[in-house]
């Protein structure tokens, strides 16, 4: 074995048989064993057809290094995250391949802390064990057990909101192809039992790896229309979808439109901001004014941070902040253990909607109001770097202030802007908000997609 084709900048996956196959998850779970200097490791996988052959090939590996797992099945990444925490283990790695189509599958690794092993000196060591690998001889194989975490995992995401504030609430619920489907279920038995009024309605809730509704993407159009037709067939009050390991999920009020991450970032910091005064809440800089107002408003400390996983739940860490959340529906949580979760934002959101009698609509519409958005625009940009210096020089002399935290951020009197690229050879992503005045936010907009037209002709 002589290159890896499946490590790429922040993530493992690739094309089954193509770039991942059952001999790279034996060895995966040998160097990540090896790496960790664990003894008792947390598995789990999605539903893709792929998955249970290549779960059994990385326990394999891991137990011949003497190295014990616990195998929790099916399962979110986030209830692995809660298993790792539960059971005290020194680490875990989810098979999964998130959003993408079927053919594609990966691995996400986490240590004893919950933290995401994807930086370039981690990625390097793990490739290099596995191209150089050299079977392993313990005394003896670790052990393989299974355990089921779902109920205490219902009970600690639940623990988040006052169940008994709840109000009758009726939602759509997109389950993609069913991976969140079991959460699901097992959330709505927990209603019954606590005679909490929500109504749940399904939607491709039943685990299926064929992938019958496509990859499991929210951010798809089709998926959304899907989702947005059911909610205003039900008459519902919100409808909610999920990508294929449940980590983001995605809000669609009563009319069936998708609310921008970005004001559900502020409902919730504001929540927390509400809960305990003075909290600490960490947001990435991208889209900042909305979310420091709601703060601010409610006597907490909002803290600009670069996106990513690894940035934000370090700097929730430093910061002793309660709560992170990013515009591309990633949410982090030091109650739960500073993991990322697809479950705890909706259950929020239902007891915010409860507790001020108002929609979701109405919530975010005062929001959008007072900071409108062009929402993220993509650019296909050769000289990314090149490009954004050029338009730091030409707007420099009028801005009010301008940062590099990520990409590069732009303020002026009544608007401001972020350009970044997330990953070396993605596109230029643009977001402009202004100060309650949507005509200067489309008149900027407009201005610098012209300059980055300009650039690419």
């Amino acid at each position: 074995m002589e290159t890896l084709t499946c490590f790429h900048q922040s993530e493992i996956n690739g094309v089954v048989n193509k770039d991942i196959n059952e001999q790279i998850a034996y060895r995966l779970g040998a160097a990540v064993a090896e790496q960790l200097d664990a003894h008792c490791l947390v598995v789990g996988g999605d539903n893709r057809l792929s998955t249970p052959t290549l779960k059994q090939a990385l326990i394999k590996g891991i137990k011949n290094t003497g190295c014990n797992v616990i195998d929790i099945g099916l399962c979110g990444s986030e209830e692995l995250c809660f298993a790792n925490t539960v059971s005290q283990s020194d680490g875990g790695v989810m098979i999964t391949g998130g959003a993408q189509p079927k053919v594609i599958n990966g691995f996400k690794i986490i240590d004893a802390q919950n933290q995401l092993l994807c930086s370039k000196q981690q990625f390097a060591m793990l490739q290099q064990a596995i191209i150089n690998h050299e079977p392993p001889m313990p005394k003896s194989a670790g052990k393989l057990v299974y355990q089921n975490y779902t109920k205490a995992y219902i009970q600690q995401i639940l623990s988040f909101i006052d169940v008994s504030a709840i109000k009758p609430l009726r939602i759509v619920v997109n389950a993609g192809n069913g991976m969140a489907g079991n959460v699901i279920n097992a959330l709505e038995t927990a209603f019954l039992g606590q005679q909490v009024p929500i109504q749940l309605i399904k939607l491709n809730n039943q685990p299926n790896g064929e992938f019958p509704h496509g990859a499991p993407d929210p951010e798809l159009s089709h998926h959304q229309r899907k989702t947005s037709d059911a909610v205003k067939r039900h008459s519902a009050d919100l409808g909610l979808a999920w990508d294929g390991d449940f980590s983001r999920c995605f809000f669609f009020d009563a009319q069936g439109n998708v609310v921008d991450q970005y004001y559900i970032i502020a409902l919730l910091a504001q929540q927390f901001a509400q809960k305990q005064p003075s909290q600490k809440i960490v947001h990435d800089c991208r889209l900042i004014w909305n979310t420091k107002a709601a703060v601010a408003n409610a006597g907490g400390e909002a803290i600009e941070c670069q996106c990513g996983q690894q940035p934000m739940t370090d700097r929730m860490r430093q910061e002793d902040a309660v709560y992170a959340g990013s515009i591309d529906a990633h949410h982090y949580f030091k109650d739960f253990f500073y993991c990322e979760s697809g479950m705890i934002p909706w259950l929020m959101i239902c007891e915010l909607i409860s507790q001020t009698n108002q929609s979701l609509s109405e919530l975010v519409n005062q929001q959008m109001l007072a900071f409108p958005t062009s929402g993220e625009i993509d650019s296909k940009i050769k000289n990314s770097a090149a490009v954004l210096d050029d338009i730091e020089h030409q707007l420099a002399s009028s801005a009010t202030e301008i940062k590099h935290t990520d990409g590069l951020s732009m303020s002026f009197n009544n608007w401001r802007f972020n350009l970044f690229q997330s990953s070396p050879n993605g596109p230029l992503k643009l977001n402009v908000e202004s100060r309650g005045d949507v005509a200067l936010m489309q008149q900027q907009t407009n201005y610098l997609l012209g300059l980055l037209q300009a650039s690419h002709a």
